[in-house]
């Protein structure tokens, strides 16, 4: 009887597991995309990107959750196993079996595989595809230094929506979070827009200033150049980096 019960004991314990290194790999994830807005918030200072900025915390603290729900269930599982493991009585913990009975039957039910719509705190409704994995940990690396140009932040911000539009696939409408990632993804299309904006104002000046021979009549724009400058927002870098 006992082997049959840390059979299953022991399946909760796997996805929990796994289930762990994805929302930790999700957090890592938007540690990464908060610490950009923040930075992107900073220069463009509009509605946008302060939104994108409180939704991304909300997102970031609605996964600690998560993972404080796995650690939970993670505990009382793996005390369950050594019990049965020792062959000692379990009835005085039947209050504990009733704490995962419903992260059982969501795994039989085939949640944690993406094949069913019963979400449960702590379990994940499936594990992080490779190549989100590789998109994410990608971003990761090349967001320790910040892009020098605003055609370096277009394009980071195009990263972020890809990872995200990705992200959404992973959670059925029923997760507590699942129109998080999607409404992220919304919003950094509108940030994409007005950053493409100062990346083309970025490339008219640098076109207008830059003489091409002894004869160039550049100063001919001095007005305009005035005036993209008025518009001109300075690029988003980390404290540092100009130095």
């Amino acid at each position: 009887m006992n082997d049959e019960l840390i059979k299953r004991l022991e399946k909760i314990r796997d996805e929990l597991m796994l289930s762990q290194k994805s929302f930790r790999q999700i957090c890592n994830y938007i540690e990464c995309l908060g610490r950009d807005l923040y930075f992107i918030n900073y220069s463009l200072e509009d509605q946008c990107s302060t939104i994108s900025r409180t939704m991304s915390d909300t997102w970031l603290c609605q996964v600690e959750n998560q993972i404080n729900h796995n650690l939970k269930h993670l505990t009382v599982v793996n005390k369950l196993i050594q019990a049965a493991s020792s062959n000692e009585s379990l009835g005085n913990l039947q209050r504990y079996f009733d704490s995962i009975a419903e992260l059982d039957a969501s795994i039989l039910d085939g949640y944690a595989e993406g094949k069913s719509i019963r979400p449960v705190d702590g379990l994940m409704p499936s594990v992080m595809p490779t190549d989100l994995q590789n998109s994410v940990e990608q971003i990761e690396l090349v967001s320790v230094n910040s892009p020098g140009c605003w055609k370096e932040w277009s394009a980071r911000i195009k990263n972020h929506i890809e990872i995200l539009n990705e992200s959404v696939k992973m959670f059925p409408a029923s997760h507590s979070f699942a129109s998080l990632p999607c409404s992220l993804s919304i919003i950094l299309t509108q940030i994409s827009i007005a950053v493409e904006e100062q990346y083309k104002l970025e490339n008219l000046l640098e076109v207008l200033t830059s003489g091409q021979d002894e004869h160039d009549y550049s100063s001919v724009f001095g007005m305009d150049v005035i005036l993209i400058k008025q518009q001109l927002k300075p690029v988003p870098i980390l404290a540092g980096e100009d130095e």
